[in-house]
């Protein structure tokens, strides 16, 4: 397998290598593949999803991340049609996180394009390749999507964009999130993940100087003043985290994304009570009102 998969390598890096980047015969070679190659990325199989992983990479490096990811970007099934994407023609959550993971690995290896287009990658038309096209995908995802492992691969993501262009590039895109505690969860986990590990080093300095402070000037300090705070529990489904009661805002992200006892409303988005669900679409839901 390994043999095939070199060989299959150095045929394509031979092929690449006698055309310039983003020429149309190559995009016309590589064009069919490229559906049945995304799908791939969620396949059963841990070889098969790694080695289509490693293929899209190979196209972004020697074709460009545009046209390596041009049908990664898209979130709906082709069952669709041409109706407006619901959270019932979504793509299976799997398919979604892998499609969030290899567009981190894709910008990782790449970069980001600017919005001009950048360097020369012009597959179908402009560069697609560029923060607000990633952006607006998580967003919709973040939108559409109830399912605790897409969102978290489209905070990721999002985080992943931010990085390199700025906090203030999800402003435009944030807005779109209606209730206020679900765009203060998302902003504080984008922050969480930006500067989680720096946060994190200075609470620990901050915490060992304080330990040598109080041993040099108050070595007989009572333990009942040495407590730590007092847990916080989720009220719906007994879920306790020590971070809650460090960080408020940790435990509205667990009541919209974690929480298996909070479920999103797929007419108006509300977050509510799985075993309430039903009394909510019939009675408070506008969206339900409003058929």
């Amino acid at each position: 397998m390994r043999l095939l998969q070199a060989a299959a390598n150095s045929v394509f890096n031979e092929m690449v290598s006698t055309m310039p980047r983003g020429s149309r015969d190559l995009h016309t070679m590589l064009e069919p593949l490229m559906p049945a190659l995304t799908d791939r990325l969620s396949d059963p199989n841990k070889r098969c999803q790694e080695a289509t992983r490693n293929a899209i990479l190979a196209i972004a490096v020697n074709v460009g991340p545009s046209f390596a990811t041009h049908h990664v970007l898209k979130i709906t099934s082709r069952r669709g049609g041409t109706r407006a994407a619901t959270a019932s023609s979504l793509l299976p959550n799997k398919a979604l996180s892998a499609r969030c993971d290899v567009l981190q690995a894709v910008i990782d290896t790449c970069g980001l394009m600017g919005t001009d287009g950048g360097a020369s990658d012009h597959a179908h038309g402009n560069s697609s390749f560029t923060a607000p096209v990633l952006l607006s995908m998580a967003f919709d995802l973040l939108k559409q999507c109830p399912a605790s492992e897409v969102r978290s691969s489209a905070v990721s993501l999002a985080a992943k964009v931010c990085s390199l262009v700025g906090r203030d590039a999800i402003k435009p895109f944030i807005k779109s999130i209606e209730r206020q505690s679900q765009r203060e969860a998302i902003e504080s986990e984008i922050d969480r993940i930006l500067h989680g590990r720096r946060a994190s080093n200075s609470k620990s300095v901050g915490r060992t100087s304080g330990a040598q402070r109080r041993l040099q000037t108050n070595d007989s300090q009572p333990d009942s003043a040495k407590e730590p705070p007092a847990a916080v529990v989720c009220q719906f489904c007994g879920y306790s985290d020590p971070e809650f009661a460090l960080q408020s805002d940790l435990l509205d992200f667990h009541y919209w994304r974690d929480c298996p006892s909070l479920t999103q409303c797929y007419g108006c988005g509300q977050v509510v009570e799985l075993a309430g669900l039903a009394e909510h679409r019939a009675v408070e839901c506008e969206a339900s009102a409003q058929t």
